[in-house]
């Protein structure tokens, strides 16, 4: 990963991020049109609900477009010096992003899974 630009690991995340969406939502589709309610999955009142509630699950991998901490100044004349820190800078908050958004695709593919089984 050290050799890879920052734009490289933009392009990266966001394709971790469509994957999961499709992948989670391509797992929702075989969710019965009717489930019911249990501790983990609630959706609607009463005993049974309908599984629509459930698309929430498919934009957790979203949250791997929040941008990791503060931008910091850099003080500096010289020109390539500046592009070389700024660069830095980016692949740093890039590699953040991209593991958050791998976590969070993760996350909503596994919770559609045992939503399908539990169901």
């Amino acid at each position: 990963m050290k050799k890879l630009t920052s734009k490289q690991l933009r392009t990266i995340r966001i394709l971790i991020i469509v994957i999961g969406i499709l992948i989670s939502f391509c797992i929702w589709l075989f969710w019965p049109d009717v489930i019911k309610n249990n501790a983990l999955y609630h959706v609607g009142n009463g005993k049974y609900g309908s599984k629509m509630g459930a698309l929430l699950i498919v934009l957790i991998p979203l949250f791997g477009f929040i941008p990791s901490g503060m931008n910091e100044e850099i003080h500096s004349k010289d020109s390539m010096e500046r592009a070389e820190l700024q660069e830095k800078l980016d692949k740093r908050a890039e590699k953040i992003q991209l593991a958050v958004a791998l976590f969070c695709s993760m996350v909503a593919c596994l919770v559609m899974l045992g939503g399908l089984f539990l169901c």
